[in-house]
């Protein structure tokens, strides 16, 4: 604001006022040089006249002057002055000074380094034009004729001064123009807002010149004599003599400064131009520019910062801006993407920018979207309206009807049209599972509930699980429920359509006496060919020693075979060593010879060259010490030819369990009831004995299609006959181990009935415990590893080619939608056979108790007794009834939410600023 002098007296007027405007208005430059005119005015010539009519002349001269320079410096055009009898004198000089207080203190100070003056000499006086003011001097003393335009004019406060110059000038006429190099009306101008930016309220002229008594009379009476000085020191003029002058208090009012938030341009970089819309990036600062103006007068810097309003810790850096008095220009703001974490997609946030003096009056808004395409969130899943998302305390459906719903929330940036959204419901203890698909639309940001409502009496009882999955952009979510009366899930069997083409395999049947029997009769073997092995030290039954005589000294080197014989695998060569041949009493020596010595620990047969060796075995009796070579290739039985090495080995039994498998269809209705008998399919291995010892495992596969809604199960059955008992025994023998293994088989007899030890029921009325089918929920064996010598284990008959299904090590089993494993336990039953362990109270144990047992201890029962493979194409139904997922209804609120709204922040009007206004005038005037 433009402050006041009040304070000043003198001729400043009395009614004047606390604020009045104060101009500087300042003609700077007039150049006198001497010219030839074009045009001349009559001017009225002084000769010999009477010294008060000289003066009176000269008076008029003057004024006629002051009227020319002044026409000059208002029009920029060429004038005539007079200048008969005139001089020029190089006089004064003068200082403005904006400060507070002090003129030695801080300062904004500009320099007038020389006023100038014309001078006429009369004969007993001398009259003088200087910036516009005429002085007269005679007797001494100075006289104001006309004073020079520094004082109040209607309350502004004006200081104009004109300077003078002179070039060459002859004659009795000058012209006067414009000078346009002078920089000193610039300077004024910077000096003036400085000092405003800078606070500085006071004001200084300083005046040294000869005519120092006129200027003084004039500022004591515009500006009152206790403001002004003379002869006074000042730090601007060296010697006190010719100095006058003025210090005005209060010359202007500077407002403090004082920044306000005058626009909010919103965001700057949101996806879509001016719609306030953020899509979160790893990358990507969430920014914004607002319009920031210092209000006041003075320079100065503040904090300003960004703030999202309703959320912690979201907030910019305070960035430091610097403004000058009445300066406004835009600030940019950013908040990094690591400050964003609490930000909340899909919704709207307010924020605010704000100075340390004013911010937003209403606050700005933004949305705040996960990616730029929509994306549905679905989330809070709900049961008959109780919510659902804990899988131990799932929601008891008692009603007639069953509603699942779910809050469907856009979080993209764009809307979405006829997303497809996906329900499946699906049995935790059954293989059984039903989808719905529909489609819907948000808006971007809307959050709606999608529901869908089912006939409860058609769901399988037990515990569901409702599972809802955006197709397309989106998560998944699922809730928990349960039925206590719907349809009964066997766990024994697996429910199919019609038109379904199924396989059926076999993958293994693994069954035998847990401790092998010695094998008395097969101590003494041989290897029947060298090429299929290599001897090593890991075991006991075999010496040799080198079929060559002794070395004849250190470098003697061992001839080869050339029809074959035994190498060092790797490269190790026999040399001669020397050693005690004969040893004496007390660890002496009676004679030292050179022997053959091999550093290995293993050989093996080259057909081509090597050493030859002499076998020597362990005869087996008392007294007998067998040496620690064994063989790791094919060992027979009996006494060994003549041309064979003959082994001492350990020798086991191992009898197999009879078993057999039998597929079962049952018709069933849309509940799983029985709605036929069960017929046993015929297959490629019926009454087949299926626990045998080969290597591989043989895998025992069935194909076929159903004509209507089945059951489908796997009828199965072991049986105990010690040693096959009437049913014709074979024997198979193989070496595992550096051991011989005679396996006794029983022939197909031994499974057509009788003496069963387990023996299941396929009926769906029937729910066996001792067969559990696992689908791609229920997953895990319960043991992989039989625990039983040559048996194999589960993951090895799973995995292997023809079956393809991973294990991992915890017994989970990856298996696709519509494969299934059948796992048997057919050596326990909690009722057939209760032995090993007994299980108390048996006969009431449920298969879901005896599964549980199963994963909760180790050894029988732990369903790895057979194990089958079953792998589905469901079919069309169109040769019977296939019950589908039974949705009563669906629905949807889409649009009955408000859309988001975003806007820019506003503040009201604060355009009041009021600068001081400050009119710098700079004529620069060459007289020419």
């Amino acid at each position: 604001m433009i402050g006041g002098a009040s304070s000043v007296p003198g001729n400043a007027p009395d009614d004047r006022g606390v604020s009045p405007q104060i101009g500087f208005v300042l003609l700077v430059g007039m150049v006198i040089v001497g010219a030839t005119l074009l045009a001349v005015t009559g001017w009225v010539l002084l000769d010999s006249l009477e010294s008060e009519s000289q003066a009176e002349l000269t008076r008029s001269t003057i004024e006629v002057t002051d009227h020319g320079i002044a026409t000059a410096a208002s029009s920029g055009q060429m004038q005539t002055i007079p200048w008969e009898d005139a001089n020029y004198r190089d006089d004064g000089e003068a200082y403005i000074v904006w400060h507070n207080g002090s003129v030695t203190g801080s300062n904004e100070t500009v320099t007038i380094e020389t006023i100038g003056a014309i001078e006429y000499e009369l004969s007993d006086r001398t009259i003088a034009y200087q910036s516009g003011a005429s002085w007269e001097v005679a007797d001494g003393e100075t006289r104001v004729v006309s004073s020079p335009n520094i004082g109040y004019d209607d309350d502004i406060l004006q200081l104009h001064f004109t300077t003078l110059s002179q070039d060459a000038v002859s004659g009795t006429e000058a012209v006067v123009e414009p000078n346009p190099d002078s920089t000193l009306s610039d300077e004024i101008a910077i000096a003036a807002d400085n000092a405003t930016s800078e606070g500085y309220n006071d004001l200084t002229l300083v005046v040294e010149s000869d005519y120092h008594d006129g200027w003084q009379t004039h500022l004591e009476s515009a500006f009152g004599a206790d403001n002004v000085t003379s002869n006074a020191d000042t730090p601007f003029i060296d010697g006190a003599d010719g100095v006058v002058e003025v210090t005005i208090e209060n010359a202007t009012e500077t407002e403090p400064p004082k920044f306000l938030v005058t626009d909010d341009h919103g965001l700057t970089n949101d996806d879509l131009p001016g719609t306030n819309r953020f899509v979160d990036r790893a990358d990507t600062a969430l920014n914004v520019s607002a319009d920031i103006r210092n209000n006041g007068d003075e320079s100065d810097s503040q904090n300003v910062t960004f703030t999202v309003l309703d959320v912690d810790s979201v907030e910019s850096d305070p960035k430091n801006v610097t403004r000058g008095g009445g300066e406004e220009t835009a600030a940019n703001l950013s908040i990094p993407p690591e400050r964003h974490d609490n930000l909340t997609y899909g919704e709207r946030h307010e924020y605010t920018v704000a100075t340390e003096d004013d911010e937003l009056d209403k606050p700005g808004s933004f949305y705040y979207a996960k990616q730029e395409d929509p994306y549905l969130n679905v989330s809070n899943p709900r049961v008959d309206g109780e919510l659902a998302e804990d899988p131990n305390d799932p929601v008891n459906a008692t009603g007639e009807h069953v509603t699942v719903e779910v809050d469907v929330h856009n979080l993209g940036a764009h809307n979405a049209s006829e997303s497809e959204l996906e329900l499946e419901l699906e049995s935790d203890s059954a293989d059984w599972s039903g989808t719905n698909a529909s489609t819907i639309d948000r808006t971007y940001g809307e959050n709606a509930t999608a529901s869908w409502t089912f006939n409860r009496s058609l769901l399988p009882q037990g515990d569901l699980t409702a599972t809802v999955d955006v197709i397309d952009d989106g998560n998944e979510v699922s809730g928990y429920l349960s039925i206590d009366d719907g349809i009964d899930p066997d766990s024994d069997e697996v429910n199919l359509p019609s038109n379904t083409e199924v396989n059926v395999s076999i993958v293994g049947v693994e069954m035998s006496n847990s401790n092998p029997l010695d094998c008395r009769n097969c101590r003494n073997a041989y290897v029947p060919d060298k090429t299929d092995g290599n001897f090593t030290t890991d075991g006991d039954g075999m010496t040799y020693s080198f079929d060559a005589s002794s070395p004849d000294g250190s470098d003697d080197e061992l001839e080869k075979s050339d029809e074959g014989g035994w190498v060092s695998p790797d490269g190790t060569e026999p040399e001669p060593s020397w050693e005690c041949v004969d040893p004496g009493w007390f660890g002496g020596c009676n004679e030292h010879d050179y022997v053959w010595s091999w550093d290995t620990n293993e050989l093996v047969w080259n057909e081509g060259s090597g050493y030859e060796l002499t076998w020597e075995g362990d005869s087996g009796g008392i007294g007998s010490s067998p040496g620690n070579w064994q063989w790791d290739g094919p060992i027979e039985r009996g006494s060994a030819p003549s041309d064979e090495i003959e082994l001492l080995v350990d020798g086991y039994e191992i009898e197999w369990l009879p078993a057999r498998a039998d597929i079962v269809l049952q018709p069933v209705d849309e509940k799983n009831d029985p709605a036929g008998e069960p017929e046993t399919i015929e297959t490629e291995w019926s009454d087949t004995n299926l626990n045998r010892f080969d290597e591989p495992r043989p895998i025992y596969s069935h194909s076929f299609t159903t004509d209507e809604r089945v059951s489908l199960m796997i009828d199965a059955a072991s049986y105990s006959h010690p040693f096959c008992g009437g049913y014709g025994e074979q024997t198979v023998t193989d070496t595992y181990n550096g051991a011989i293994y005679d396996h006794i088989e029983c022939t197909d007899e031994a499974v057509s009935g009788g003496n069963e030890l387990v023996d299941l029921t396929a009926d769906t009325e029937t729910n066996e415990t001792n067969v559990r089918v696992l689908g791609e929920e229920d997953t895990a064996i319960p043991e992989l590893d039989p625990g039983v010598d040559r048996q194999e284990a589960v993951d090895d008959l799973l995995e292997r080619p023809g079956v393809d299904v991973p294990v991992d090590e915890n017994g989970e089993l990856n298996l696709e939608e519509n494969e299934f494993i059948f796992a048997f336990t057919l050596t326990h039953h909690p009722e057939q056979n209760n032995e090993n362990p007994h299980l108390p109270g048996g006969e009431s144990i449920t298969p879901d108790e005896y599964w549980d047992i199963a994963h909760s201890q180790a050894g029988d029962p732990n369903f790895n007794d057979m194990i089958a493979h079953v792998e589905i194409t469901p079919g069309s139904g169109t040769a019977g009834e296939d019950p589908e997922l039974d949705v009563i209804d669906i629905g949807d609120e889409t649009g009955s939410i408000e859309p988001i709204d975003t806007g820019d922040g506003s503040s009201p009007d604060q355009s009041g600023y009021d600068p001081d206004q400050v009119d710098v005038r700079s004529d620069e005037i060459i007289i020419g």
